[in-house]
């Protein structure tokens, strides 16, 4: 099956921009007219984040019809990844995203490995795409292109803030005769995550690479950057992350402002006996009012 034509949305929400570039005016006129810094603070510290621009992959990597993705962008990151998943269909899963930046996929010429990376330039990203692409095995790697011989490079770079993204390994597509849907080998593992708590306060979290029991170094999402819950009751997807044989990928989490930990807690140095999970389905991690 042909991947599902790669769309560009740069330009999806042009009344957003003019929205945000209105307000940005009239402050600055209000700092004109009266002068301080109250009004220069407002500027920077809401106006600017507003204005930065955020790109997502995403890829399909059943064994069925591998190869699919969809690249997009937006105003959110939780705009951009949903615009990438429905550009790339069902059965998709996010695997780059990207800030003030731009973003490619590259696969390889054989069409059995994948790659995705984020850089400050169409070439950089392209680059950094194919090295993946590389580093999985894959042979003659080179960026995607759709049936219209678009490449799969998007930018998203309208913001002022540092330049920032992250990418997760695409799983190979299964080569061995008489394998069926569903039954290779899991090469990652996503988690549904809920905040149960109806406390007003978001749960931070982060995952760890385990091996035979000791943390790798792996952490996800990388820096000092966390995923947070939204609203509560309302499950948010996260990953996929990058797994195999003999890996586990453990949790962490805390309450903000709070000292109420989960799993292995922000910091991944607490002890837990089941936050650990090996690739494959899903788990559902629901987040109470107490560790």
């Amino acid at each position: 099956m042909m991947p599902r034509e790669w769309t560009d949305r740069t330009s999806a929400h042009p009344f957003k921009r003019l929205a945000q570039l209105a307000v940005l005016g009239l402050a600055l006129a209000v700092l004109a007219a009266c002068g301080g810094s109250t009004v220069r603070d407002l500027v920077e510290a809401v106006i600017t984040p507003d204005l930065n621009e955020y790109g997502s992959a995403a890829f399909r990597a059943t064994t069925s019809r591998w190869g699919g993705y969809g690249i997009a962008n937006n105003t959110s990151r939780a705009e951009a990844r949903a615009d990438a998943l429905s550009v790339c269909g069902s059965d998709c899963q996010e695997v780059l995203w990207f800030r003030n930046a731009c973003g490619a996929i590259a696969k390889s010429t054989d069409n059995t490995r994948g790659g995705a990376g984020w850089g400050t330039s169409e070439s950089s990203a392209g680059e950094e795409a194919i090295a993946a692409c590389s580093r999985a095995g894959g042979q003659g790697c080179r960026v995607a292109t759709s049936s219209e011989g678009k490449p799969a490079i998007l930018c998203a770079q309208a913001g002022s803030a540092t330049p920032t993204g992250e990418a997760v390994r695409i799983p190979a597509k299964s080569t061995q005769p008489g394998t069926q849907p569903g039954t290779q080998t899991p090469t990652s593992i996503t988690f549904r995550t809920t905040d149960a708590c109806n406390d007003g306060k978001k749960v931070q979290m982060r995952f760890f690479e385990q091996r035979s029991g000791v943390r790798t170094g792996r952490r996800w999402p990388g820096g000092n950057s966390v995923y947070t819950t939204l609203a509560v009751g309302t499950a948010v997807l996260l990953g996929p992350f990058a797994c195999s044989s003999g890996i586990n990928i453990c949790y962490g989490a805390q309450i903000e402002d709070s000292t109420t930990y989960f799993g292995l807690g922000l910091d991944g140095t607490e002890r837990c006996n089941d936050c650990c999970y090996k690739c494959g389905p899903s788990p559902s991690l629901r987040f109470g009012c107490g560790s």
